[in-house]
């Protein structure tokens, strides 16, 4: 199996259910887990594939990766820190290392030519979107013309709370994101960005600053598919700033349109090697190699050097062709947040 069907699979969703003692109510807490875990499974595909992402042996590092892992609140990065553990002995049997030569420097100048040729020379396209573009980014790629077919009925809907002093019902949307694609250099976000697809709908549905103070709303009704929380949401903040009846029904209709079409939805992670830069990191990787930059000291040290490099929240007004992309499935947040809560009862 390759990494396009192996997170809504039944291997992955097994393999998921030793996590289920970590899930709470708690949702962001929730998708940090999820996204360090999601993203140490990628890593672990590019660690061990050329061209095509493979899966093999995903399973055991998975179930190596939740084992024994203490439920404390930073339990997303306790995950973060044993994966480049994990990563690291990845390498070295992928290179036929024993694990006592580990720190020998001929072992950490291969590890390490190997982690770049993988995680670093190429830099990195991520972009995690909601399921009902698929076609359109496929056809298009990711283009700032084909990004938001919706944007004359968004500006009318913000028309109206801009009229009500709450300018950001939509989040950054009408800020700095209209006419743009965002993406990221790295995976640390590659499953709740795409579980927040569209953004400016998410934040619409309870999300957004506007929707204040938060104890009062469900800052994650679009998250975990609740139609009635995102209603409440809205109703209750529009009453409280003296909506109309027809400025209501205006806002209503525009909801429930839009959850029909994006809600319940997969997503997909959008992947694409970019070699633009490969002079410029092939310098940066000789001056880590040589210690001129900052010491490099450990096969661990490059994973988390090259795993983190880039930023997490780009925006570009240039399209970005689909051409080479790969398009990675995955899980639906409410349908996996149930799977595992169920998990967890059954356990009990």
């Amino acid at each position: 199996m390759n990494l396009e069907e192996y997170f809504i699979s039944n291997d992955f969703y097994n393999s998921l259910k030793t996590a289920s003692p970590y899930i709470t109510e708690d949702h962001h807490r929730n998708l940090e887990i999820l996204n360090s875990v999601i993203s140490a499974c990628i890593c672990y595909s590019l660690i061990i594939s050329n061209d095509e992402l493979r899966t093999d042996g995903i399973d055991t590092f998975l179930n190596k990766l939740l084992a024994d892992i203490p439920n404390d609140p930073f339990v997303s990065m306790d995950i973060i820190d044993k994966a480049n553990l994990l990563l690291e002995e990845t390498v070295l049997n992928k290179l036929n290392i024993p694990k006592e030569l580990e720190e020998n420097k001929e072992t950490l100048d291969k590890c390490g030519e190997y982690l770049a040729e993988r995680l670093f020379y190429p830099v990195y396209i991520f972009h995690a979107f909601n399921s009902a573009f698929y076609e359109s980014i496929k056809e298009h790629g990711l283009n700032p013309v084909y990004s938001n077919p919706n944007q004359y009925e968004i500006d009318q809907i913000n028309s109206i709370f801009e009229s009500h002093s709450l300018p950001r019902v939509f989040g950054w949307q009408k800020l700095n994101c209209e006419g743009k694609v965002s993406y990221s250099n790295n995976s640390s976000v590659a499953y709740s960005y795409g579980c927040a697809s569209p953004e400016w709908f998410s934040e619409f549905c309870g999300g957004s600053i506007e929707f204040f103070p938060p104890e009062k709303y469900d800052k994650m009704a679009f998250y975990h598919n609740d139609y009635n929380s995102a209603l409440n949401n809205l109703t209750q903040l529009m009453n409280e700033n003296g909506f109309n009846y027809i400025e209501k029904k205006q806002v209503l209709d525009f909801f429930n349109k839009n959850w029909v079409e994006l809600t319940n939805n997969d997503s997909y992670l959008f992947i694409k090697k970019d070699y633009s830069e490969l002079n410029r990191r092939k310098e940066i990787f000789n001056d880590l190699k040589n210690n001129s930059v900052f010491p490099i000291e450990s096969i661990n040290e490059y994973i988390k050097t090259f795993t983190s490099w880039g930023e997490s929240d780009r925006h570009t007004n240039k399209p970005i062709s689909s051409d080479g992309a790969l398009f990675i499935k995955m899980p639906n947040y409410g349908s996996l947040y149930k799977h595992l809560t169920n998990s967890k009862i059954n356990k009990r």
